[in-house]
């Protein structure tokens, strides 16, 4: 029965939504799309008799309860079209919707539409959905697809306090409660987490190549991510002979994390499942990826969501620095990519002509990075072949997929889930499930060849700019959501619409901006990673805006390195500067854009765009800029002079803190010794100033007349010692200029000036 109760749950919550259109009570509603879908659920050996009792005894509120943490009757639905009221983030409610989580992702919390409009796209995937010739387990991943697209963002019910929950997230909440009808109704969470994500893409010694390398690594990562979840689903149903799990099992699958919410199937059938899976990952990737899978103890479902989540944290901590599997490698070389020894070494055959000897991961990341230039769909395979030319066969953990650029037409006779690129579509009349994943499918490419560019390539003067950003306070954010099952799924997903999703549209819809020069590396779960020239910043600024709308807050921390700077390097120096911004001011979104001398800048994402405007304009005195000698040098000289006044402002305005990491309190010889290097900055400036009105006020004219000697004396009527928060105005105008400067200077060298 617990197959038919799947059914029924998921049935009802469309039906209710689709009442507020047509009419007529919950009921009826959902017998209308039993009736859709009777010919293809009795061909799954689904009684639809038991699922059309199950939703007119009203079985299935007890899973919804469950769902939702509360007992919850049908309740009478209100005028209007209402949306979902998001209120476990802080800073009061916020409400989405209704819409499409496509239009989600396109217009941000300002995305209206109507139910009508939400029913009608709902009723197109449920025709399309009963065409399809499927299993069962295809069935489901292709029901939750349409659901998700369609219902995230819609409310289960548009009053009595049901606007508070997403019709999609407490409907796949209830299935996967529902589906512990085979156990006798109790249930274990299972976690997988990918461990040290970062660590695993960042570890490349080389700078050759290594854009499609870290692209590469990015996407075998979800899949890898994807094919544990599969392998559990399978093991776990082979073990039994039935099909207890499914893809409606899975509430989590993003961003290196999985969390399952499964029957409570014996400890001896799940040890040996992962036990096996975990093998595999160390067996295929010698050591170089880990996966830590875990699970809880058994719970019965009208226990508390949130103990559950807490024990599996614990279960997964216990289990990622526990005891790790012996791995002993008897090398027979050097990968020539990341530098690790590998019993199983490939040559590869580079674009240049030269050949590289890769370990098995990285030989596999290389060949998917290639395909990502110009990336198409990505299938999971019925066998370990695929007819199509151009497209990379992977097989991760004994699950095979294809990763196929762009203009190949599917085989979707060899394929068993086809996963559509940031957008849904059902193929009719086909015998494969449809799913969607959200990915950037671009990368900027050599015009001639139409190789994946090398950050060499970048035109900014030998330099590059890598941005790492990632959410604050997502601890306790979790926290809150993990109330129930229902608000958990919406949470991630919420997330996946603003970093996965929107990350990938912001890319991609907007070519003319990025695609000659910015490459996104990694964009999952709630961090993102972003390298090219000055427009990665723009690129991140305005994904940080996007979060800040859904009343999110991001750190980032930039780099400007050297292009022939190992990535291991600059990933490690970019984290440092990541957390140094989320120390700064957790409840704000900060970017350390430069570091000057030990003083670091750290800004808001709309002065970031400030910044990226000024260096993409011509302005009135570049061809005298660049004619002169780095001595003499107009930019250079006002640069130094403003690096001069923001650092010695921040040494005062940070004195206490100073003082307090050295064990000592600052007196007041401190105090006037800082403000007098202050002054002695100002009145510098205001001597160069004076000396070269005519030329210096276009620079400051452009960068901001508060950068004018007399607006800069007034600070010194109002800073403080030890009182960041009264210098930061000027610590945050004499930041963005001096970024703006130095980033141009960098730019206008790559054209042909003289820089510096």
């Amino acid at each position: 029965m617990s197959r038919e109760a799947v059914i029924a749950t998921a049935l009802y919550v469309m039906g209710r939504v689709r009442r507020r259109v047509h009419g007529g009570s919950d009921v009826d509603n959902a017998i209308h799309y039993l009736n859709k879908l009777k010919d293809p659920l009795t061909g799954l050996g689904i009684n639809v008799g038991n699922v059309e009792r199950l939703i007119r005894e009203g079985s299935v509120m007890r899973y919804i309860s469950y769902a939702v943490g509360k007992s919850i009757e049908p309740g009478q639905e209100c005028q209007g079209d209402a949306g979902v009221v998001i209120d476990f983030i802080g800073g009061g409610a916020l409400t989405i919707g209704p819409a499409s989580m496509l239009d989600v992702v396109k217009d941000g919390v300002k995305a209206r539409g109507s139910y009508r409009d939400v029913v009608n796209e709902l009723d197109r995937g449920i025709d399309a959905l009963a065409a399809l010739h499927v299993d069962y387990q295809q069935f489901m991943e292709t029901l939750l697809a349409t659901m998700k697209l369609t219902l995230l963002y819609v409310p289960y019910s548009n009053c009595e306090g049901g606007s508070r929950y997403s019709a999609y997230s407490t409907a796949h909440a209830a299935m996967a409660y529902a589906s512990t009808e085979a156990t006798g109704g109790n249930y274990k969470l299972l976690g997988i987490d990918v461990v040290g994500i970062q660590d695993v893409i960042g570890r490349i010694q080389r700078t050759k190549q290594a854009m499609r390398q870290l692209k590469g690594r990015s996407i075998l990562i979800n899949l890898i991510q994807q094919a544990a979840a599969v392998r559990i689903i399978n093991d776990v149903n082979n073990a039994l002979k039935a099909d207890v799990l499914s893809p409606v099992n899975i509430l989590v699958n993003t961003g290196g994390e999985v969390i399952m919410l499964i029957p409570g199937v014996e400890d001896g059938v799940l040890s040996e499942v992962v036990s096996g899976v975990e093998s595999d990952v160390v067996n295929e990737f010698e050591g170089r990826l880990g996966l830590a899978i875990a699970y809880t103890r058994v719970h019965g479902v009208d226990e508390g969501f949130r103990g559950a989540v807490d024990e599996l944290e614990r279960e997964l901590t216990r289990r990622r620095y526990g005891r790790y599997r012996r791995v002993v490698i008897n090398g027979v070389g050097l990968c020539d990519m990341c530098g690790m020894a590998s019993e199983n070494l490939t040559s590869v055959k580079m674009p240049d002509g030269t050949t590289l000897t890769m370990c098995h991961l990285c030989c596999m990341a290389h060949k998917i990075g290639t395909v990502s230039r110009r990336l198409g769909f990505i299938a999971r395979l019925r066998t370990s072949s695929y007819s199509r030319g151009g497209c990379v066969v992977a097989r991760l953990l004994g699950v095979d997929y294809a990763i196929c650029p762009d203009g190949v037409n599917p085989a979707f006779s060899s394929e068993y889930v086809h996963y559509h690129l940031n957008e849904f579509g059902i193929e009719p009349k086909s015998d494969v499930a449809h799913s969607v994943i959200f990915l950037n499918t671009l990368m900027p490419t050599e015009p001639t060849t139409g190789e994946v560019m090398d950050l060499e390539e970048i035109k900014m003067g030998g330099m590059a700019i890598t941005v790492k950003a990632d959410a604050n306070s997502m601890g306790r954010i979790k926290a809150s959501a993990s109330r129930d099952a229902a608000t958990y799924i919406l949470f991630t997903n919420l997330l996946m619409t603003m970093f996965d999703a929107y990350g990938a549209y912001l890319l991609n819809s907007n070519q003319s901006r990025y695609g000659g020069s910015v490459f996104l590396i990694y964009s999952g779960g709630d961090d993102v990673v972003v390298v090219g020239d000055h427009m990665a910043l723009d690129y991140m600024a305005r994904l940080i805006m996007r979060a800040n709308e859904f009343s999110i807050n991001v750190a980032a921390g930039a780099l400007i390195h050297d292009v022939y700077q190992p990535i291991y390097l600059v990933w490690l120096d970019t984290e440092n500067r990541l957390e140094e911004a989320k120390r700064k001011n957790r409840n704000a979104s900060l970017m350390y854009v430069i570091n000057i001398g030990g003083a670091p800048v750290m800004l808001e994402p709309s002065d970031v765009l400030n910044i990226v405007d000024y260096v993409s304009r011509k302005h009135d005195y570049a061809e005298l800029e660049e004619t002169r000698e780095r001595g003499v040098s107009m930019l250079y000289r006002l640069n130094s002079h403003l690096v001069k006044i923001y650092d010695a402002l921040y040494k005062v305005a940070v004195l206490k803190e100073e003082k307090k990491n050295s064990g000592t309190a600052p007196s007041n010889a401190d105090c006037l010794s800082a403000k007098r290097s202050l002054l002695r900055a100002l009145i510098e400036y205001t001597y160069y100033f004076n000396r070269n009105r005519d030329t210096v006020s276009q620079v400051i004219n452009e960068l901001g007349r508060e950068l004018t000697p007399e607006n800069l004396a007034n600070m010194l009527k109002s800073v403080e010692c030890g009182n960041e928060g009264r210098a930061g105005q000027y610590l945050r105008v004499l930041g963005r200029a001096i970024a703006s400067i130095n980033i141009y200077v960098l730019k206008t060298r790559s054209e042909g000036g003289a820089g510096w």
